[in-house]
């Protein structure tokens, strides 16, 4: 019998520090409602020792399984009605963290998520809609970058905002409940990075109501550790979007989708491998790197198995 409260779930790699920050945020926001912090440590550096409150339990993996993988690990050990998925790149405070535990009382709600914003304050572009055969063609011309259209899984929110059915919030601060969450499975662990959050919410979806709070806020760094795994950041987004549409297209636009995410690679493959030659130092280092990533995603349509590209992209 699950209790009445928040069983947040953190998934961390190699980024003790930030999850200390997000744990510290989390125990000056919980006031008085029942909590628990689950972290699951993915990374091959050790934590810290720090003597947390004993209802923050931290589990450390003797492998790296991935983030959703690590969250269904955080699911099966929660004993509160309210899971709360939350990114350790993230700050929350008191009114967002109370505000997502009450909106999971309606009925009809599975899942609610908060605004994100920068740590400056500016908004990110943190709500999609789920991607389409119009937005997948639209990739290959880059043409899928203004919000609020066909041709784009980006939303901006509209001014005066409080509370709005979305599609896809990301999955950076996403409450559900426990057990909705428990019998939907959890995430997806054949995404080990990426898209992870598009399958959940496309799932959960057809449960009942996603809910955006959009006069609740929580601060997201908004990039993380990607930085500084450009490589297998960009073959993960590109590898699980494949996955995720042989999930899920079906009919006509089967075929007509997944070879537009096949040409859509080659293109920003080229384009960023033309403009890396054209920079120097760390620009065309970058550059470079996010190419080899699309590189690596093309071949891995037709060569290579999972295990294979989990060995090499997903190391200690």
């Amino acid at each position: 019998m699950l209790k009445s409260g928040i069983s947040v779930s953190i998934v961390t790699y190699n980024t003790w520090e930030r999850t200390a920050t997000c744990i510290n945020s989390i125990l000056n926001a919980r006031s008085e409602l029942p909590i628990e912090i689950l972290v699951h440590d993915n990374g091959a550096e050790r934590t810290e020792q720090v003597e947390w409150p004993s209802f923050v339990d931290v589990h450390e993996s003797a492998s790296n399984l991935g983030f959703g993988a690590g969250h269904n690990s955080n699911l099966r050990r929660a004993k509160y009605d309210t899971f709360l998925v939350m990114n350790p790149d993230v700050a929350i405070d008191a009114g967002t963290l109370h505000a997502l535990w009450s909106a999971l009382r309606e009925d009809d709600t599975v899942a609610v998520a908060p605004r994100l914003v920068y740590p400056d304050g500016s908004e990110q572009l943190s709500v999609r809609r789920l991607p389409s055969v119009w937005t997948e063609l639209a990739r290959i011309i880059g043409a899928d970058r203004q919000p609020n259209t066909m041709w784009s899984t980006l939303v901006r929110l509209p001014a005066g905002a409080v509370v709005l059915d979305v599609e896809q919030p990301a999955a950076a601060v996403l409450a559900v409940r426990t057990d909705v969450m428990r019998r939907i499975g959890g995430f997806d662990t054949s995404f080990p990075m990426y898209f992870e959050d598009v399958d959940l919410c496309a799932r959960l979806g057809s449960t009942g109501r996603i809910v955006l709070l959009a006069d609740h806020r929580a601060v997201h760094d908004g990039e993380g550790t990607a930085k500084h795994y450009r490589k297998a950041t960009t073959f993960w987004i590109e590898n699980s979007r494949r996955r995720y549409h042989r999930k899920f297209a079906s009919g006509p636009s089967r075929p007509v989708i997944l070879s537009a995410i096949w040409v859509s690679a080659l293109t920003h493959f080229a384009a960023l491998t033309a403009k890396a030659l054209l920079r120097t130092g760390d620009e065309r280092r970058i550059l470079f790197a996010k190419a080899q990533g699309y590189g690596f995603a093309l071949i891995a349509t037709f060569a290579g198995t999972d295990d294979h590209w989990r060995k090499k992209f997903l190391k200690r």
